[in-house]
């Protein structure tokens, strides 16, 4: 960007306007939020930083941290205000990392930051501890702490069932790994550190089995009916009602209307997945279809319990009438 050069004989007015330009930039990229020593360092002077508060051109959303007037407020930009108003060794953690990860069963709209600095100011939950550089990435630009260390920190605040669905999120999107969380657990986690326990509870107790291919669940599950004299469902049915597609359940008995679904392997990563076979399993049922859920975990070590599960709903307990 060239440089403002015009002649003006108030001092240093030529940089501002220049530093205008930057900063707007910054602002944009940081969603309308930056500090006060962010402007300076672009030539920003103070003075003209104090005119723009009283113009209404800014406004201080906490100590040190400007955001830009008519700018669309919103959580994100609320996590630029606290990382800036904490400084650079912050990292946004905990709840608000889960969320910005996008993990399952984590909660949304925290702010939430890791610092070492003595802070506190309300609207802002603040962990007072050093992070590695190993333990901070980036998500467009704002410091986060990785998705193996917010699991990490996620088992200090959330109790089992929400961390392990968030933990499994992570691995089944391959944001992390077990070797990763292992890594993570011996270099940050120990005694006296809260979360440590549970975490590394479940990443023991994890078996990479849990995620199996179609192919091996359908050859399981079929062995077992077989060997109980149940007949073998239809793989990947096509579902029609009524001259239109309705779902393609993962087994099937078409004659019976009854669709098994393989849960273990059909993982909702998101919310939006989750909404897609909320409505998928609706439509099944307006169609006359029920639906059983079976895991790779029954398969595995419950095999009686599903032919129980099956022959119940196939009414095959059921004596025959005579003709």
């Amino acid at each position: 960007m060239s440089r403002i050069t015009t002649y003006d004989p108030r001092p240093g007015w030529g940089a501002d306007v220049n530093a205008d330009h930057l900063w707007a930039d910054l602002a944009a990229r940081q969603h309308g939020a930056f500090s006060r020593a962010q402007a300076r360092a672009l030539g920003m002077t103070s003075r003209v930083l104090r005119r723009r508060v009283v113009t209404g051109r800014l406004s201080e959303a906490r100590s040190g941290v400007l955001v830009v007037s008519g700018h669309p407020g919103s959580w994100v930009q609320s996590l630029w205000v606290a990382h800036l108003w904490a400084g650079e060794r912050s990292a946004i953690s905990h709840r608000a990392a889960g969320a910005l990860w996008e993990f399952e069963a984590v909660e949304t709209g925290f702010v939430e930051i890791t610092t070492t600095r003595r802070l506190r100011d309300e609207g802002v939950i603040v962990h007072r501890k050093r992070l590695s550089d190993r333990d901070v990435t980036r998500i467009d630009g704002l410091p986060v702490t990785t998705p193996g260390r917010t699991l990490l920190d996620l088992a200090d605040v959330y109790r089992e069932g929400r961390v392990a669905r968030a933990m499994n999120t992570a691995l089944h999107l391959g944001k992390t790994t077990i070797q990763e969380l292992e890594g993570v657990l011996a270099r940050c986690g120990g005694q006296g550190v809260r979360g440590t326990s549970l975490l590394r509870q479940l990443v023991e107790a994890h078996d990479s089995d849990d995620v199996v291919s179609q192919t091996t669940f359908e050859r399981r599950l079929g062995h077992i009916l077989r060997g109980a004299g149940l007949p073998r469902p239809v793989p990947q049915y096509e579902v029609i009602d009524e001259g239109s597609f309705v779902a393609r359940p993962d087994f099937a008995y078409p004659e019976a209307k009854l669709a098994i679904e393989a849960d273990s392997y059909r993982f909702h990563g998101s919310k939006e997945a989750w909404r897609t076979d909320l409505a998928r399993r609706s439509r099944l049922a307006r169609a006359g279809w029920r639906v059983l859920h079976v895991t790779w975990a029954d398969v595995r070590d419950r095999p009686g319990a599903i032919v129980d599960l099956v022959r119940r709903a196939l009414d095959l307990d059921r004596p025959k009438r005579s003709s």
